[in-house]
């Protein structure tokens, strides 16, 4: 049992019995004998096999002759389809099908086909034995057990059959039949080499190198063992954490689900007090508990725990919108892990979020942040990114509103809303004669914002040192009691400030519809273009259309607007990038908004793209405008793909909504997991998902009380949507929702 558990099957999921207590069984077993003759028994090749390497002869005992007779009731009968098997089970596999068509033909229809699954790496079909023997056996006692100890397995393998005629370190080697190099063949990845054998790039190289001679056994066989351990290492701690438990008798899996339970309960008992500010800014009162699961351990390897799916299911079975849970993809993410995740996405509560290891790790290491503590990243807040106990990673220092600066570049530094003089008039749109000229003002207005909100910034980390000083903080925080610096003055190993850029979508579909109808197509003057911006539209109802309906958008994979976006966040994130905060630490970007797209919406006027003024921004960071995204789920991804991973290295934000009704099936859960699998390929930084129907949104606004407990994805957190202000509910109920994939 503790094998079975330590190698991750799971109690909740999996039904183990002792074989011995399930009569109906034998009964089975009993009724099959009648449909069997006992040549057929004699000349199934596994049978033919054992018998010979056990030396039975004449001495063959009844009860071993009829084993697969007894192995087929023990398919059969719990309606098993699949059986994974290695490569020397499969006539075992073929004597079950017959013995169900025979069942099946002389009864009726009760038994179905199994089929054998068997390890697509022809290797891991069939072990040898460490002595060579063709499988390892436990009568033969030549078997490395999941049990085994470091120090047993290492005396296996140092024991291990090789070449016979590989006598001195020069001698040619044989690598076929060689027991040491096939356990290599299973259990080797490219990583093991650069981890411990990094004069060799691959397991073809080290073939060549003992084939032609140089390499010797005591050398391939230390390397073995480290291979080894890799995989037995998190087997042997499952299993101690089992043995513990199961000694002491102190815990249970369902008596841990309800303390997470209670604790998940508790992270819901506080709400932070917020002014009307920022209770706007960060609309359903986020305390931003975060608790991330999966990703990879420090040498790259997929890591998760049973942990990690009671976390799972404690979400599933709440629904709370605290703490906020993540997961953390990669390439070698498992199947499992995903597929519980997503299951766990199904019931609605909008999490967990999703990060991608991908494009995280290597985005953060550009800030010089070292590979170790890139690879046990962790999330602050929403979607804010943070090393661990070593980090002032300061994730809200700023928010800067492109649009805003967009605005200026069109009116000669005049707000649309007030009429007022807020930036240096580099021209306006009626003065630009080219494109190319309004980019230019554009890039001015930028940085003229920029240079004012990074004076501000570092007035507030000023502010900080004197009146807010950390030394509890500080104490835990690696370097600063080395360096005798508080956190809040630089005394951390890694000092970031990070800036939100909102929002790519709309500046990049404004900018568009400028250059597609002003300048390239002549659909409207330069004047007619931006009188209708002075006027909200009105009496241009018809340019305003052609803005909405005529002009390529953002989020449907075309290059033209994509670029726009990127070009424009590109440009951003590198300037700010010469700068330094008051720690002397980098300043890096983001692209989420929290709520901010709502009250920054507010703040601006009526857009190129034909937005009117007031209305929310796009939502998200990455997402395109509610409504806009035409091309469905996948074209999003590919669009999102196009902004460089390094522009969210202080967190992205990519807002997605699904109908419950495409999530019913185990085709809708798969199709999912493998559109998780596409973000993750792309190197999207991060990804999110409300489950809900328009109709029940909808419902929650006109009768609140029958709708508490409705939670929906705001931005980077979870909130009750009955609690949201009016103008943010609107906007989520706007989101494009999406019925495939």
């Amino acid at each position: 049992m503790l094998d079975y558990l330590s190698v991750g099957l799971d109690p909740n999921k999996v039904t183990f019995f002792v074989q011995s207590y399930v009569k109906e069984l034998t009964e089975l077993t009993f009724y099959l004998l009648n449909l069997v003759t006992l040549s057929r028994l004699e000349r199934n090749p596994t049978v033919k096999s054992e018998i010979k390497s056990k030396n039975f002869e004449t001495s063959l005992p009844t009860g071993f002759l009829i084993y697969p007779v007894s192995q087929t009731s023990d398919i059969i009968l719990f309606d098993s389809n699949i059986v994974p098997v290695g490569e020397d089970q499969e006539p075992m596999l073929e004597q079950a099908r017959e013995l169900v068509r025979s069942f099946n033909s002389t009864y009726k229809e009760i038994f179905r086909e199994p089929k054998a699954v068997i390890p697509e790496n022809k290797v891991c079909r069939r072990l040898p034995g460490i002595d060579g023997n063709a499988k390892m056996s436990k009568s033969l006692d030549n078997c490395i057990y999941l049990s085994d100890s470091k120090e047993e397995v290492k005396k296996k393998v140092m024991s291990m059959f090789t070449d016979p005629g590989h006598i001195k370190i020069t001698d040619p080697g044989k690598v076929e039949g060689n027991s040491v190099f096939t356990y290599l063949d299973a259990f080797c990845e490219d990583y093991h080499f650069e981890k411990y054998l990094p004069e060799y790039k691959n397991l073809d190289e080290l073939k060549d190198h003992y084939r032609r001679g140089g390499l010797g056994d005591v050398k391939i066989k230390k390397f073995l063992n480290k291979v080894l351990e890799d995989f037995l290492v998190p087997v042997r701690e499952k299993r101690a954490y089992y043995e513990k438990d199961i000694k002491e008798g102190t815990l249970d899996k369902q008596q841990a689900l309800e303390i997470i339970e209670c604790l998940w309960l508790k992270f819901n008992e506080i709400v932070y007090m917020r002014n009307s500010h920022g209770a706007k800014y960060f609309a359903g009162f986020p305390i931003g508990f975060n608790i991330a699961i999966g990703g990879q351990d420090e040498n790259g390897n997929d890591t998760y725990n049973d942990l990690s799916f009671l976390f799972l299911e404690a979400q599933k079975h709440l629904g709370l919108p605290q703490p906020n849970l993540s997961v953390r993809l990669h390439e070698g993410t498992s199947d499992k892990l995903l597929k519980e995740a997503v299951r766990v996405v199904a019931k609605g509560s909008g999490m967990p979020q999703f990060f991608n290891d991908k494009a995280v790790i290597p985005s953060i290491q550009e800030l010089g942040i070292e590979e170790k503590d890139a690879r046990d990243y962790a999330i602050v807040g929403c979607v804010e990114l943070t090393t661990q106990g070593n980090n002032l990673g300061w994730s809200d220092s700023a928010m800067f509103n492109l649009n805003k600066a967009l605005e200026v570049a069109l009116t000669g530094g005049i707000c649309l809303l007030t009429g007022e003089k807020i930036a240096p008039d580099y021209g306006n749109l009626e003065t630009y004669e080219t494109f190319e000229e309004l980019e230019a003002a554009f890039k001015k207005q930028i940085d003229y914002f920029m240079d004012k909100m990074l004076l501000a910034c570092e007035e507030v980390e000023k502010a900080h040192i004197d009146l807010l000083p950390s030394p509890f903080l500080s104490a835990s925080i690696e370097n600063c009691m080395e360096n005798g610096m508080d956190v809040t003055a630089g005394g951390a190993k890694y000092n970031l400030s990070g800036i939100q850029m909102i929002q790519v979508a709309n500046l990049a579909d404004s900018l568009v519809a400028i250059k597609q109808l002003v300048y390239d197509e002549k659909k409207c003057t330069q004047k007619e273009m931006l009188d209708a911006l002075k006027n909200n539209f009105e009496g241009y109802e018809i340019l305003r259309a052609m803005c909405v309906n005529k002009v390529p958008k953002y989020g449907n994979d075309i290059d033209e607007v994509d670029k726009q976006g990127t070009k424009w966040a590109d440009y951003f994130k590198n300037r700010l990038r010469t700068f330094k905060n008051y720690r002397k630490g980098p300043y890096h970007t983001g692209m989420y908004t929290v709520s901010a797209h709502v009250p920054m919406g507010e703040n601006v006027g009526a857009t190129p793209d034909g937005r009117y003024a007031k209305e929310p921004l796009a939502d998200g960071g990455m997402s395109p405008v509610y409504g806009r995204d035409i091309k469905g789920p996948t074209a999003v991804l590919k669009s999102v793909s196009k902004l460089d991973k390094t522009l969210t290295t202080n967190g992205g934000l990519l807002n997605m909504k699904f109908l419950p009704e495409f999530f019913k099936t185990e085709t809708g859960i798969d199709k999912f997991a493998n559109f998780l699998r596409t973000f993750v390929d792309l190197e999207i930084p991060h990804i999110q998902f409300n489950v809900v129907r328009k109709e029940d949104l909808l419902a929650a606004k006109k009768n609140p009380e029958q709708y508490r407990g409705l939670t929906v994805r705001v931005a980077g957190y979870t909130a009750y949507f009955t609690e949201l202000a009016d103008e943010l509910q609107n906007e989520i109920i706007a989101r494009t929702s999406y019925g495939d994939i």
